[in-house]
């Protein structure tokens, strides 16, 4: 089994490196981070499909870096293809917990990875194969492909509901409020005229309304990608209001 493992973690540890190298970052625009999203998740999703095939057809190739003896290489061979059952899978972990580390929400990370290992990994190996008497052995390599797809399902929801909050508070990121004009540009240099025309249109559609300008030198640091809090206490001082 520990060939099994082994070999399942590298491939992991490689779709890992790749998602952490292609994460988007918390500090750019909504738009923008929602497309490397997108990249990432097919990038990793391609890594791990691939993988997934190269191991369906040819475990014994697999199997044999590990070891030569014969036997075991045949024993590795549908060891492997239950072990790594649910590997193709895995890119959706590992890009959704990596944007959840790049867009400052360290506990939504912290959670998918402790839910495969530690909440559902460790107990299906002792569930299962108290469950699937006859078949004890496979079970425990069963443990590990039922832990992925739970985990994956898991994560897919959360981050669901876990993205569209965070690039509600990114810059030119908050879709839920279509009356709002946003801005990424330095208020000090800003074109004023967009704002003048878009303050006639509001004017015209709701004359009794009150209309404010919310302008900071350093916006982004109001972000709720960066986990809710500001860098410095100090930065909430620079803003301005204008009815």
């Amino acid at each position: 089994m520990l060939e099994q493992a082994e070999l399942a973690q590298q491939g992991k540890g490689i779709a890992a490196g790749v998602a952490h190298g292609g994460r988007p970052a918390g500090e750019r625009p909504g738009a923008q981070v929602r497309a490397a999203f997108k990249i990432l998740l097919k990038v990793s999703l391609g890594y791990s499909i691939t993988l997934w095939a190269l191991i369906m057809l040819f475990p014994q190739g697999f199997a044999a870096m590990f070891t030569d003896t014969p036997a075991l290489i045949e024993f590795t061979k549908t060891a492997l293809r239950i072990y790594a059952a649910c590997l193709l899978l895995f890119g959706i972990q590992i890009a959704c917990q990596m944007t959840f580390t790049s867009l400052g929400n360290a506990k939504a990370s912290i959670l998918v990875a402790v839910m495969r290992k530690f909440i559902l990994l460790i107990p299906l190996i002792y569930i299962l194969p108290a469950i699937f008497t006859q078949a004890q052995t496979t079970a425990v390599y069963a443990a590990e492909p039922v832990a992925d797809f739970l985990a994956v399902s898991f994560t897919a929801v959360l981050f669901t509901f876990q993205f569209r909050k965070s690039l509600a508070g990114l810059p030119g990121g908050d879709a839920n409020i279509p009356d709002a004009l946003h801005f990424i540009e330095d208020i000090r240099t800003l074109e004023l005229s967009p704002i003048n025309t878009f303050v006639e249109r509001i004017r015209e559609l709701y004359p009794d309304s009150m209309i404010m300008l919310h302008a900071s030198l350093e916006c982004t640091n109001f972000s709720k990608a960066k986990g809710g809090q500001p860098r410095g206490e100090y930065c909430r001082l620079y803003y301005f209001q204008i009815r």
